[in-house]
């Protein structure tokens, strides 16, 4: 995924199962991050009893044996699914295969899903943004001057007092 905050879209590259796309940024309403893992235990007990019997005698079976497990912990999906507009839904993968937790590649490919989360949470944002501002345009009356004029006219007259103008103004200005 290529955001351009400029022109305000975003371009999906093609992959194998799907083809290239260019998406506007309203046209995102909501994402979905998802990591998956599990842990692994590889018991080689039996092998490592043995191997440490023929070498060490019974002290090295016994040994060999009690240190043969090893238990860590795998992350082998990370993806975000983007929601869009039209109802459909874009999936961005980072790691389709197992890969330890403390692995050096594992730990580039987790800082790309955050940036892609961060650049998602910006457009987001954009949207939001957007959106009130097009709410407070929709809101906005335009002021008749014309009108105010004429009661300040009224007002300097004496046809008027002071607290019939203050309340017919904020009432032309809508506060």
């Amino acid at each position: 995924m290529h955001a351009d905050f400029v022109d305000k879209k975003i371009l999906f590259e093609k992959s194998l199962t799907t083809p290239s796309l260019i998406i506007n940024f309203d046209d995102v309403i909501s994402y979905t991050p998802t990591v998956y893992g599990h842990s692994v235990s590889k018991h080689h007990r039996g092998a490592r009893g043995i191997t440490g019997g023929l070498i060490a005698g019974p002290i090295g079976a016994i040994v060999g044996a009690s240190t043969g497990g090893k238990d860590y912990d795998v992350i082998n999906d990370v993806h975000i699914t983007i929601n869009l507009k039209d109802g459909s839904s874009r999936v961005l993968k980072y790691i389709t295969t197992e890969y330890k937790s403390d692995s050096l590649i594992l730990k580039s490919l987790i800082k790309d899903y955050h940036d892609g989360i961060s650049i998602l949470d910006a457009i987001i944002a954009e949207n939001n943004q957007a959106v009130i501002n097009v709410a407070d345009t929709r809101n906005y009356q335009p002021i008749n001057t014309d009108e105010l004029a004429k009661l300040k006219s009224l007002l300097d007259d004496g046809i008027i007092t002071q607290e019939e103008f203050e309340t017919k103004k904020k009432q032309i200005l809508g506060i």
